[in-house]
């Protein structure tokens, strides 16, 4: 005579509530994967450039490397695309203290083309004077 016969669903439920929380937990963003920027510790150091090729020194103020990639860019309130190749930044991950250049392929931006780095909802903004 069998006498385990509430076993196997009792560990085909236990089995089952395993994989879902393995599951949900892989599916999870680890909030230490993604590196916060602090608008403060960004700031612009200077341009070179012409209208239709500008390039713009950052420098990384804070105490802790940053994904420079994953800063939207803007210019004149409309933002660009890094995917689309409208702009690159060079290195992408930034060191301490250290600076990372932001190159503007596209548009064509003029003394008047407010730059902006958005960071935590907070726009810092520059403008190229010196492009030829």
């Amino acid at each position: 005579m069998n006498t385990r016969k509430g076993i196997t669903p009792v560990v085909a439920i236990v089995l089952l509530i395993a994989i879902v929380v393995a599951g949900g937990g892989a599916q999870a963003e680890n909030p230490s994967d993604r590196l916060n920027i602090n608008p403060s510790t960004v700031e612009f150091e200077s341009c070179w450039g012409t209208q239709s090729d500008a390039n713009f020194s950052i420098r990384n103020t804070g105490q802790s490397a940053i994904n420079a990639s994953e800063i939207p860019v803007s210019v004149n309130t409309t933002f660009l695309s890094l995917e689309d190749g409208d702009y690159s930044m060079n290195p992408s991950i930034v060191d301490p203290q250290q600076s990372f250049t932001l190159d503007l392929d596209s548009p064509t931006i003029n003394d008047e083309s407010k730059i902006a780095l958005v960071l935590e909802g907070e726009a810092i903004t520059y403008q190229c004077r010196n492009l030829s």
